[in-house]
């Protein structure tokens, strides 16, 4: 009997980078995942880092790395929990998710890690719209569209 998986996931969730590799080893098994992203944090819905927002956040990034395995670089802390301007803001994010989308889960878990790693990793702002090489893909596929 044939499983069916739906993987509810936000770009900027620390949970959701903890959860990677095991959703990413079904999705390469062979099991069908249906990935949809959720609109978390965007505009009126979307947090100041220096509002007290990036102080939760760091604590559940903390207990993620703890029980994952999985990074989260100094520079994310240095250039995203701790400026006092960092908002955020996954629009463009959930932007080049959609636009993946129907490329099917491959493509979508790819673009979600590499989108996570710029954050969680590099300390990437939420700001950048075109902040990563799988964005840029996303843009050149929605402007030739």
């Amino acid at each position: 009997m044939s499983r069916r998986f739906t993987y509810i996931y936000y770009t900027y969730c620390g949970w959701c980078r903890g959860a990677h590799p095991v959703v990413a080893a079904m999705i390469e098994s062979g099991a069908k995942v249906e990935m949809l992203h959720v609109h978390l944090f965007q505009g009126a819905n979307a947090h100041r880092m220096a509002d007290g927002f990036g102080k939760v956040a760091l604590a559940h990034d903390t207990r993620v790395a703890g029980l994952s395995g999985q990074d989260f670089d100094q520079r994310y802390i240095d250039h995203v929990i701790q400026s006092p301007t960092e908002i955020l803001d996954s629009t463009f994010k959930a932007w080049a998710a959609a636009l993946e989308h129907d490329r099917g889960a491959p493509t979508e878990i790819a673009l979600a890690h590499d989108l996570q790693n710029q954050r969680y990793i590099d300390g990437l702002s939420a700001q950048k719209p075109l902040g990563c090489r799988s964005c840029s893909h996303a843009a050149r596929r929605c402007s030739k569209a």
